[in-house]
C-alpha cells in the first residue's frame, strides 16, 4: 500500500506507546524487529579545538568561506537553498562546523546570563517548544518545517551537550544549571560525516581523538495503515512523537511523505468533486503532471508527476479507506469522506 508509512524507534516501549496512539485514532498498525549494522566515526575534544580543528582542516575560515555566516538563519538559508527534492542536504564538516559554533554562541549566552542553580528553561518554557514544534509538523510548507527546525537546533545541541558533561538536571521547575563551567572548555563528541579531513597530525595539534565503532543493535520499525491519513490530525501525530526515541530519518521521511502523499490525495479528492464521476484512466492521465500550489501562493507552485502504477495503488489505497467508491470505469465520493 503506498499510503503505508513506517517508523523506527530505539525501543520496543516506545513503539508499543504510539501504536496504542494510533489505535485509539483507529488507525492499524504492526511493529518487528530489525537487526542494524553499523559504522560510526566520533571526534572527541574541548568544544573549542574541534572547531578550530574543522576550520583548519577543511580549510575554513571564519569568514564563511563553507558557505554559512555564524546565524542560525544563514545556516537555515543554506541548507534550504542547497537540498534536494525537500530533503534535508546530506551532512558534511563544514555543517557540522557551523552548527558547532551555533552551539558555542548559545553556551556563552546561557553562561553569561545565568548562574549555578539557576532554572535555565522553566517547564512553561519547554510546553512551548513542545508546542511550536507540533504546529510546524503542521505545516505544509516545507522550508518552513525545516527552517524551523534548524533554528532550534543550537538550543537541542546546546542542552544535550550540558546534559552529557552533567551539568543540568531536570526538576518541577524546569531545567537547572548545576554547574559553571567555560563554554571554550566543555568536552563534546561528535559523529564524523567525512573522518578522512582527520589526519593524525591535526589530531596531535588539537588533542582530539578520533575513534571509529562499529555498532551491532536492533530497532524497531512500526508501519502505520493507510488509516494514518484520514484518521489521525497530523499536529496529533507528531505532538505524540515528540517524547519517542524515534528514528530522525525516518521522523523526516513519514514528515516528507505525508505532505506530499497529502498533495495528490487532495488532487485525486478535487477531480472526483469536480466532476462528480471519473474513471480510473483520465484520474491516471491527469496526474501524469500536475501543479502542486502550497498555501495558495501560486510562486510556491511545484509540479507534480504520478506514474500510472502509483495513482493505481493509491486509488485502491482510497477504496479500502471507503475515501472512494465504485468501478474503475465510474469513481466517485465514498462515505469514508470526513
Amino acid at each position: 500500500m503506498v499510503l503505508e508509512e513506517s517508523l523506527v524507534f530505539n525501543n520496543g516501549e516506545d513503539a508499543d506507546e504510539f501504536i496504542r496512539f494510533l489505535k485509539k485514532k483507529g488507525c492499524h498498525a504492526v511493529k518487528w524487529k530489525e537487526g542494524v549494522v553499523s559504522k560510526d566515526t566520533t571526534v572527541t575534544g574541548n568544544l573549542k579545538e574541534v572547531i578550530a580543528f574543522l576550520e583548519k582542516g577543511e580549510g575554513l575560515s571564519e569568514s564563511g568561506d563553507y558557505g554559512v555566516e555564524g546565524t542560525a538563519s544563514a545556516l537555515v538559508k543554506t541548507i534550504i537553498s542547497k537540498s534536494n527534492g525537500g530533503k534535508l542536504l546530506k551532512p558534511t564538516n563544514a555543517l557540522l562546523l557551523a552548527s558547532l559554533k551555533l552551539t558555542l554562541g548559545v553556551l556563552k549566552d546561557l553562561m553569561e546570563r545565568h548562574n549555578e542553580g539557576d532554572v535555565i528553561y522553566t517547564r512553561e518554557d519547554l510546553l512551548k517548544i513542545q508546542k511550536d514544534l507540533a504546529d510546524l509538523a503542521g505545516s505544509s510548507n516545507r522550508d518552513e518545517l525545516t527552517a524551523g527546525l534548524i533554528e532550534r537546533m543550537p538550543l537541542f545541541s546546546c542542552l544535550g551537550v550540558l546534559d552529557e558533561n552533567g551539568l543540568i538536571t531536570t526538576s518541577p521547575e524546569g531545567i537547572i544549571l548545576q554547574n559553571m563551567i567555560d563554554p571554550d572548555h566543555i568536552i563534546i563528541e561528535r559523529n564524523v560525516p567525512d573522518p578522512s579531513a582527520f589526519g593524525d597530525e591535526l589530531l596531535l595539534e588539537y588533542d582530539l581523538s578520533l575513534d571509529q565503532v562499529v555498532q551491532y543493535t536492533t530497532q524497531v520499525r512500526v508501519r502505520t495503515g493507510p488509516e494514518l491519513y484520514f484518521t489521525c490530525d497530523p499536529e496529533e501525530v507528531f505532538t505524540a512523537l515528540l517524547d519517542l526515541a524515534v528514528d530522525p530519518e525516518s521522523l523526516e521521511l513519514l514528515m516528507f511523505n505525508s505532505i506530499h502523499k497529502t498533495y495528490i490525495i487532495n488532487e485525486i479528492v478535487g477531480l472526483l468533486q469536480e466532476y462528480q464521476k471519473i474513471s480510473l484512466d483520465e484520474i491516471i492521465q491527469r496526474m501524469e503532471s500536475f501543479v502542486l500550489i502550497t498555501d495558495d501562493i501560486e510562486e510556491d507552485a511545484m509540479s507534480g508527476l504520478a506514474s500510472p502504477e502509483f495513482v493505481q495503488d493509491i486509488i485502491r489505497d482510497l477504496r479500502t479507506a471507503k475515501i472512494i467508491r465504485g468501478t474503475d470505469d465510474n469513481l466517485r465520493l465514498g462515505k469514508g469522506l470526513k
